[in-house]
């Protein structure tokens, strides 16, 4: 991800393309990066593990 993050390796820094009539070819890479960095976390969200019982009784006496 970190690689990809870096747009001007795919020479969109100084890109006129028009996507769709209206937007930015830089705009619409990032707007999808962030979409994609989005679903990761999800991704990373439902397949973590639950926590043992011990730690969600420690915090609720706090």
């Amino acid at each position: 991800m970190v690689i990809l993050h870096q747009s001007e390796l795919f020479g969109l820094y100084d890109s006129t393309t028009i996507l769709f009539g209206w937007i930015p070819a830089q705009i619409a890479y990032d707007m999808a990066f962030n979409v994609v960095g989005f679903g990761i976390l999800i991704v990373m969200y439902y397949l973590a593990p639950t926590a043992p019982e011990r730690y969600e009784s420690e915090g609720k006496s706090e």
